[in-house]
């Protein structure tokens, strides 16, 4: 079987699917991806990334998206992120953008707010 030229897309869409049962793994990716841990670190070496940076970047982008509808609460994000406490999940936030989720809840109000009295105002 050839190998994918850019395996990432297919990483990233396992680590989304693997979110659903829990924690996202390496092993539990690679097994979903019908291949060894191994063969899938090497796959991600040679794209200059590892699966904790695929796996953060992926939690990050739906983070982003299930912020933006505010009927999620934090805990129900951080269950559909995989983490097993929203502490987990406030942390990991913070990491990527420096910003608590409330906080960007917050700004991305207001910028919606700001939006609308723009192109109302047009």
């Amino acid at each position: 079987m050839p190998e994918d030229p850019c395996v990432l897309p297919s990483v990233r869409k396992a680590v989304a699917e693997s979110m659903r049962d829990g924690d996202p793994n390496l092993a539990r990716v690679a097994k979903k991806m019908a291949m060894s841990r191994r063969t899938l670190q090497r796959q991600m070496k040679e794209h200059a990334t590892n699966f904790r940076k695929v796996m953060d970047d992926t939690r990050r982008r739906f983070a982003l998206s299930y912020l933006k509808d505010r009927r999620n609460s934090l805990a129900e994000i951080a269950f559909l992120l995989g983490y097993s406490e929203a502490a987990a999940f406030i942390r990991a936030f913070k990491r990527w953008t420096g910003l608590t989720p409330v906080a960007y809840r917050r700004q991305a109000a207001q910028a919606a707010t700001h939006e609308k009295s723009v192109s109302a105002n047009s």
